[in-house]
């Protein structure tokens, strides 16, 4: 017996689209890959956008497809640690995993949280991250195995949210907040 779980009516994916959103053309994916490279460029800068996705596992594809245009952009260099399934380099977007991350003082980083990394030890494992909202945080090897961090260039949102270019749904991060919220 297989146990499917059900997806909330706003985040499956929207079956009436063309089939030439979905971007399986070579045309598409030329399109999808010069909208992020133009995304690439403005990331990190006050004109930011968010990439949207119709579904956690969108948002998990498009969060690698972001991660390696950032790396081929030269956005993201410098060494690198694992970090359970993800490799955090200076520079990349995380947001923390289920149960979050717990710290010797007590407060801890909220799941979904998301932050930047800022510094990297590669002989050591270990990894320095600006939460924003909750703070900065060093996670030693077996703390970046537990904390079960993700990719956050791309989020999860309902249907009719950001504006469609090229196969890919962008907000700003502002906009976003505003119509979710």
């Amino acid at each position: 017996m297989t146990n499917t779980k059900r997806l909330h009516p706003a985040l499956r994916p929207n079956p009436t689209l063309p089939a030439a959103i979905a971007g399986n053309a070579p045309a598409d994916r030329a399109v999808r890959s010069a909208v992020l490279d133009a995304w690439a460029r403005q990331w990190g800068t006050p004109g930011e956008l968010v990439l949207l996705a119709s579904s956690p596992a969108e948002a998990r594809s498009l969060n690698l497809l972001a991660r390696s245009t950032l790396r081929a952009a030269g956005r993201l260099a410098g060494p690198a640690v694992a970090a359970g399934d993800v490799e955090l380099a200076p520079g990349d977007r995380v947001v923390a995993g289920p149960g979050g991350i717990g710290r010797p003082d007590g407060r801890g980083i909220p799941q979904g949280c998301p932050g930047d990394v800022r510094l990297v030890d590669p002989a050591a494992g270990s990894a320095v991250i600006d939460f924003p909202t909750a703070g900065v945080v060093r996670l030693n090897r077996s703390r970046l195995g537990r904390a079960r961090l993700t990719y956050g260039y791309a989020v999860a949102a309902p249907p009719g949210f950001g504006r469609r270019v090229g196969g890919l749904r962008l907000a700003t991060p502002a906009h976003l907040g505003a119509e979710i919220a």
